[in-house]
């Protein structure tokens, strides 16, 4: 029964993680509906089974406990490695960090793409005194054996060097290349193995394949990272001085914020907040008011605008062309795994003006997410 149970979790963590990059002989319908009921009914069988075999409790966690002893102790390091396999090429690693350390990870493509990100990093981890983590992935086709990814890393190794120029003097930089089959699920495992904090990642602003809401790698690192995540949209060496913060009314209201004056210009700068969920506007000052005391210490200029308007996309977008830079919270919507848009999604593919996507991770499905 408990490795009925193991089995049903596993099912879920390869689907999860490895989606459509396996050939499956057999899919499971409604998923992750019946392997979600059958964990349910096991677990309600185990409480069960105390009352007819005290004995199998103490018998299968053993047996279990057992296996994974082994495991890390012998055969992780003797595992033959598969296609699948998200493998190191380099790594340097920094002076040793605290345990508290905020860690802020860069995937980074190549050195113009590192450039593009480095001002607003060094505004974003100035005063959380981060620690960087550089990531290059060697994307490898499966026309090709990962043995030749080698080939591949004088780009990243480019892109990492320019990024380390202007970053290092400021903070503690670890460097990584790895390669795999697939990008977003490399920079999820690093995300995971390196227990990241905050990941900043840059993006082209255009929709170029109808199956992603706004990437082919963007979407799975969005739906599956377990830490905050900033997704910068032509913000490139670019002073803010007038921000425009549209907020629903979610766990994302307080991070859009903060992002919002860590990027404004320090020597001036507005932000607009645009409510969008309708309340009298005392009551909307109020709360904004209560969300900035937690983030932000210093004097702050601070426009208010409160809308009840059904189209909130057009609201947004029109509102945008008068701005230097949107700050707005990814909406974390079941459809939106199906190829429906938000209206987040929706705001960032029609934005004319510079863009800042966030989200806020959420302590119970954050852990989630770094086990599953």
């Amino acid at each position: 029964l408990f490795l009925f149970f193991i089995v049903n979790i596993a099912v879920i963590k390869i689907r999860y993680n490895m989606g459509d990059e396996l050939n499956y002989g057999y899919l499971s319908p409604f998923f992750p509906v019946f392997p979600i009921a059958a964990i349910i009914l096991q677990a309600v069988l185990a409480i069960w089974l105390v009352k007819m075999s005290i004995i199998a409790w103490i018998v299968a966690p053993v047996w279990i406990g057992l296996g994974i002893v082994i495991y890390f102790i012998y055969s992780k390091q003797h595992a033959t490695e598969i296609e699948g396999d998200i493998r190191v090429l380099e790594e340097e690693e920094a002076a040793p960090e605290s345990g508290n350390a905020y860690r802020v990870m860069i995937p980074i493509a190549n050195p113009d793409n590192a450039f593009s990100l480095i001002s607003n990093t060094i505004k974003l981890c100035g005063k959380r005194k981060a620690r960087i983590k550089l990531l290059h992935m060697v994307s490898v086709p499966d026309q090709v054996p990962l043995t030749d990814a080698r080939k591949s890393i004088t780009e990243g190794r480019e892109a990492i060097v320019e990024a380390m120029l202007y970053l290092k003097p400021r903070f503690p930089i670890t460097t990584s290349i790895r390669y795999g089959r697939n990008v977003a699920r490399g920079i999820v495992s690093a995300i995971r193995e390196k227990k990241i904090d905050l990941i900043i990642m840059g993006w082209h602003g255009k929709r170029e394949d109808q199956r992603f809401n706004l990437g082919s790698i963007i979407d799975p690192v969005v739906s599956r990272s377990p830490s905050d995540i900033i997704i910068l949209k032509d913000c490139a060496n670019k002073r803010f001085k007038n921000i425009l913060v549209p907020l629903y009314g979610d766990y994302n209201d307080i991070f859009s914020l903060e992002t919002a004056t860590y990027l404004l210009n320090p020597d001036g700068g507005k932000i607009t907040v645009l409510y969008l969920y309708g309340n009298t506007k005392q009551h909307t000052k109020q709360h904004i008011e209560s969300l900035l005391a937690d983030i932000y210490n210093g004097k702050l200029e601070l426009d208010l605008k409160v809308s009840s308007a059904r189209n909130i996309v057009r609201v947004v977008v029109n509102a945008s062309r008068h701005f230097d830079l949107v700050v707005i919270g990814i909406e974390d919507r079941f459809l939106t795994r199906f190829g429906i848009l938000s209206s987040s999604e929706i705001i960032a593919n029609q934005c004319p003006a510079p863009l800042a996507l966030v989200k806020c991770s959420r302590k119970i499905i954050s852990w989630t997410k770094r086990w599953i």
